[in-house]
């Protein structure tokens, strides 16, 4: 069973995903930026969901650390909707990204189909 880590701030959105994601995946959480660092250290997941704006370490400087050592598939989430945050996301190595409100059954599409080509 592929592996997830799902990293937000907002205790609601991580149910959220976790109820989406629980039937397929083996689903890890982190609340912040420094906690998603050490589960994907700890536990090398296959794949990781990950909102920007977080305490601790943001998003996108925790994608940066993360692609100095992998290249593990990750899917940036988040309120952030300008053209130059996604043209940024993009740049510094995220795999997609999808801005909030998103449709659960798009994610889980968009993750079959990241895991599919990993």
């Amino acid at each position: 069973m592929y592996s997830v880590l799902i990293v937000d701030d907002t205790v609601e959105n991580l149910d959220i995903l976790t109820e989406v994601l629980k039937d397929e995946y083996n689903i890890k959480v982190a609340i912040n930026g420094a906690m998603a660092l050490k589960v994907a250290e700890k536990t090398l997941p296959d794949i990781i969901l990950l909102d920007i704006m977080m305490p601790k370490i943001d998003g996108l400087t925790v994608l940066e650390n993360i692609r100095t050592v992998s290249d593990i598939p990750i899917i940036l989430l988040t309120a952030k909707s300008q053209e130059e945050d996604k043209l940024y996301g993009y740049d510094i190595g995220a795999d997609d990204y999808i801005t909030k409100p998103f449709s659960p059954k798009i994610l889980v599409a968009k993750v079959k189909a990241l895991l599919k080509r990993t």
